[in-house]
């Protein structure tokens, strides 16, 4: 709740700032899971200013969770086309493509955000997904590994070591995993990830719920991760 009072507060403070409604956004759909909401705020912060690049990245993202697969491709290409040296932007490219199953095409956004930050972890990490897909898993576990630390990282690569048959790496990987969530916190979507690699599919489902009971945040990829 205290990112949507911030949110609030941000928006009563200067009704006028697209940036607040753009925090407002990302909180109602994170934290309540509210799309209609969500989307009426980016589209209130896209006409306070139309030519911010970061909102409409996170408005790409939210068309992309709510299948508007068309859509989320524009609004990324125009905040690339609004801000076209930022890795960040241009790193979600790829994404968005790793997501519609075009997995050269994220090769390709992420070596590019790589000639401008060259250990971008972001780019790192969708470049990894998108090698995983295509079956190149060395070049996968190495793009993945140089990637920002987090257990989505780590599951990532649990993830990777299953579907190339290396199940006793990702077991291990798992028990690290499930020994660190008794002392610190652990995305349980991070540790479904893992058991989904494993093809443990009852594991896979229990830990959703948890999930789901939570609102971790990358449960809104559900539609296409």
């Amino acid at each position: 709740t205290g990112m949507m009072n911030a949110a609030s507060k941000a928006v009563e403070l200067d009704p006028n700032h697209a940036s607040a409604y753009e925090s407002l956004a990302l909180s109602k759909l994170h934290q309540q899971w509210s799309w209609s909401e969500a989307e009426q705020s980016f589209r209130h912060a896209l006409r306070l200013d139309p030519a911010n690049a970061e909102v409409r990245h996170f408005f790409a993202h939210f068309l992309l969770w709510v299948n508007r697969a068309e859509e989320s491709a524009r609004e990324c290409n125009r905040a690339v086309e609004l801000d076209p040296f930022n890795p960040d932007l241009i790193s979600c490219l790829g994404w968005h493509d790793v997501h519609v199953g075009d997995y050269d095409g994220a090769v390709e956004w992420t070596r590019r955000a790589l000639t401008f930050e060259h250990d971008h972890g972001w780019a790192l990490m969708v470049m990894g997904w998108a090698y995983e897909q295509k079956g190149m898993f060395q070049e996968a576990l190495s793009a993945l590994r140089k990637s920002f630390d987090s257990t989505l990282k780590t599951a990532s690569i649990a993830h990777v070591f299953a579907g190339s048959g290396n199940r006793a790496a990702a077991g291990k990987i798992l028990e690290e995993l499930l020994e660190g969530s008794k002392t610190k916190y652990v995305s349980p979507y991070d540790i479904a990830v893992t058991y989904a690699g494993l093809d443990d599919k009852e594991r896979v489902f229990e830990w959703l719920d948890k999930a789901y009971e939570e609102h971790s945040a990358f449960m809104v990829y559900m539609n296409s991760d």
